[in-house]
């Protein structure tokens, strides 16, 4: 039996503020997967991380609880959505920048319409109503899938696709070309932002 103590939730809060200041600083959603884990030790060895859950969480569970946990939240998080947004003081992937930049001007959210895995929304603007989901480049085959399954149950709805990358980490245009070919192939549209 552990001795571990439960950690509060500020006491949480304060180790994901930590991780999520450091995450947005990397671009975590852009980064590839052989930095998640570079990062992920470091973090372990972190005194503010990983030394300080060691004193609710056993030392070899730490970081399936980061990658599990926190980590897991933070795309929601960055769009001001889940369990975690409280924990970043900014949100650049908010829904209503997401809308706005594949959409226009005029489009907003329909309220109660956002949901996640993939983060998705109704969008509309007026009387006209338009679905789309969002993500990285490397997240794509979720989206389009999400897409496919949106579309079989409303198939009179054309769903809308939104890959979004970054300055640090810009999608290659022969991975945007792919992307696009993919979702043409199934009459899906893709759109590729930058927020």
């Amino acid at each position: 039996m552990s001795s571990k103590r439960i950690m509060n939730e500020a006491q949480r809060d304060a180790v994901v503020r930590k991780l999520y200041r450091e995450a947005l600083a990397l671009d975590w959603l852009h980064l590839p997967d052989a930095k998640h884990t570079e990062q992920y030790l470091k973090w372990l060895e972190d005194r503010e991380v990983g030394k300080v859950l060691e004193k609710w969480i056993d030392a070899g569970k730490i970081r399936v609880w980061l990658k599990d946990v926190p980590m897991k939240e933070f795309a929601r998080a960055l769009a001001g959505e889940g369990d975690f947004a409280h924990c970043l003081d900014v949100h650049p992937y908010k829904v209503s920048n997401i809308v706005r930049a594949a959409l226009g001007e005029g489009w907003s959210e329909t309220p109660g319409s956002v949901g996640i895995k993939p983060l998705h929304c109704v969008a509309q603007k007026g009387a006209e109503k338009r679905w789309l989901c969002w993500g990285p480049p490397q997240g794509f085959k979720h989206l389009l899938w999400s897409a496919l399954e949106r579309w079989d149950k409303a198939p009179d709805t054309s769903p809308l696709i939104v890959v979004h990358d970054s300055l640090a980490a810009p999608i290659t245009s022969s991975e945007r070309r792919k992307q696009e070919h993919i979702a043409g192939r199934v009459r899906l549209e893709v759109k590729f932002i930058r927020v």
